[in-house]
């Protein structure tokens, strides 16, 4: 948003110099053709304001050169994608039982702002997938639904156990600042080994060409 809002005003200014470079030489010319129809062609090259003239080529070249300014920088921000927010994410996962008959998992993400602008985090997805132990023919199943669908949709091996939207997180993350987030998953005693997923909503991402946002997976065995 602050990159757009520059953007906004150093176009103001160059719109604003260049309708007073516009009137500047618009007044020289009006006055310069008048003394020419009124008095000739040598009394009108006598009565150029020679300071006025080096006033209005200054403010073209002003003009020229904000312009150009404006231009790289958006080119270089485009181009090394330095204006687009980015998040490097960490997940680290622990467990113990709770009872008899379930554990619990407890995972803590690191949300590491490595871009130059400040990002906005409202929504984020945890997902917890089963990835031990299986029955062979579930086995077989799984592996050609992976096969088949993660192409097409990003779909990881193993059945999920569950899955939790949230979307009102409201954190604001400072380029070079960590900050963190944290959920708490209860899973069956009898599983042996997990992944874990966390995907990040970017929030910018529905008004540039932003990523829609970024995604960690990590593998636990509990036997660790």
């Amino acid at each position: 948003m602050r990159e757009q809002i520059a953007w906004v005003v150093v176009w103001l200014l160059v719109g604003l110099a260049t309708v007073t470079v516009f009137m500047l030489l618009s007044v020289g010319v009006w006055r310069f053709v008048g003394v020419v129809m009124d008095d000739g062609w040598l009394a009108a090259w006598q009565s150029v304001d020679l300071r006025g003239v080096g006033l209005a080529a200054g403010g073209v070249a002003t003009m020229v050169g904000v312009a150009i300014a404006a231009w790289a920088g958006y080119y270089k921000f485009q181009l090394f994608r330095e204006g687009l927010p980015h998040l490097t994410i960490d997940l680290t996962a622990s467990h113990r039982r709770v009872s008899p008959r379930h554990i619990h998992i407890g995972v803590t993400a690191r949300l590491a702002n490595t871009s130059k602008v400040a990002v906005a985090v409202s929504k984020a997805t945890w997902n917890l997938t089963a990835i031990a132990p299986y029955t062979d023919a579930a086995t077989e199943r799984l592996h050609q639904e992976y096969v088949r669908d993660y192409r097409r949709d990003g779909d990881e091996f193993g059945e999920s156990v569950q899955q939790e939207t949230f979307s009102q997180l409201d954190l604001i993350i400072e380029p070079g600042e960590t900050d963190g987030i944290t959920f708490d998953f209860i899973a069956a005693a009898g599983l042996e080994s997990f992944a874990i997923t966390l995907f990040i909503y970017n929030d910018a991402a529905i008004t540039t060409n932003a990523p829609s946002g970024w995604g960690r997976r990590v593998f636990y065995d509990l036997a660790n």
